[in-house]
């Protein structure tokens, strides 16, 4: 897999990417795109996140976007603009809830840690 992973990107590339989406990204968002910029999804032989393929961040937010103009006005238990995607295979997202409010104790800190995204010291 390691040959597959994209390069990471910086802060500053990933607000810019972010902020105009209106998101409040969580830590653990910038930690996984400070680590690698997703794989190269039309190469990589397997999958790091269950069975689905890590998005490069201009996939996800391709992604985001439909997310939203599909299922934007489908009532849910979540508000799905705070929703971003950054795992997907054949419509099946794992995604990060990107509001200060919600952000602590979310699954998907367990299994960055898993996948070797380093932590940040708090």
């Amino acid at each position: 897999m390691r040959p597959h992973l994209r390069p990471g990107l910086s802060r500053a590339a990933l607000q810019a990417a972010l902020t105009p989406l209106g998101l409040t990204p969580p830590e653990e968002l910038y930690q996984l795109y400070e680590w690698h910029d997703g794989v190269d999804v039309a190469n990589a032989p397997e999958f790091l996140f269950m069975d689905q393929q890590f998005l490069p961040l201009n996939e996800a937010i391709q992604e985001y976007a439909d997310l939203l103009k599909y299922y934007g006005e489908v009532p849910t238990s979540i508000d799905l603009s705070h929703c971003f995607p950054f795992a997907f295979l054949e419509g099946d997202y794992s995604t990060l809830y990107c509001d200060n409010a919600l952000v602590e104790g979310l699954q998907y800190r367990e299994c960055l840690k898993q996948q070797g995204v380093p932590k940040t010291a708090e």
